[in-house]
């Protein structure tokens, strides 16, 4: 148990292990170590600093990219999707993000998009953009979250089509 009362303080250190299970795998975890300091240097925090940097590590990732990609579909939304040109100037401004696609992405993507009703048919365009990168096939989680996604809109005329589609 550390105390965090009168003048003590504390030294905060993030470790990352690799584990290594029986079967040959092995997975990496991250740790945060909280220890009493008894050192007067500067990476000594007070009480406050360490709920600070607590905060700061359960913090979700930055948003930055995910708020480029909803901009760029967004701006799309005023031309048709089924307009060539628009959707080569979206695929075009997708691919140049470069954006390293995978299954985890690309649901990260979808439950972003998923929690504001303005961004589903964006939601669409992106399911639909990725499907089609060299590459990249989508599973099973994918084809649930976007269902999932207009299911929430309901947009059921949507996932009739898309389900038509497979």
């Amino acid at each position: 148990m550390i105390k965090l009362l009168g003048s003590n303080s504390i030294k905060h250190v993030a470790k990352s292990t690799l584990l290594k299970i029986p079967n040959g795998n092995s997975y990496s975890y991250s740790r945060l170590f909280l220890s009493p300091s008894t050192t007067g240097s500067s990476s000594v925090h007070r009480p406050k600093d360490a709920v600070a940097s607590l905060r700061d590590w359960f913090k979700p990732p930055s948003t930055a990219l995910l708020d480029r990609i909803f901009t760029i579909l967004s701006s799309q939304e005023q031309a048709a999707w089924d307009d060539a040109s628009s959707r080569h100037a979206a695929d075009l401004a997708l691919s140049q993000l470069n954006i390293h696609l995978s299954d985890e992405f690309v649901l990260r993507v979808l439950s972003y998009g998923r929690r504001s009703s303005k961004h589903v048919l964006s939601c669409l365009k992106f399911f639909d953009w990725a499907g089609r990168q060299p590459g990249f096939h989508h599973t099973r989680a994918t084809f649930h979250a976007i269902l999932k996604t207009l299911s929430k809109a309901k947009l059921t005329p949507l996932m009739l089509e898309l389900l038509r589609d497979l």
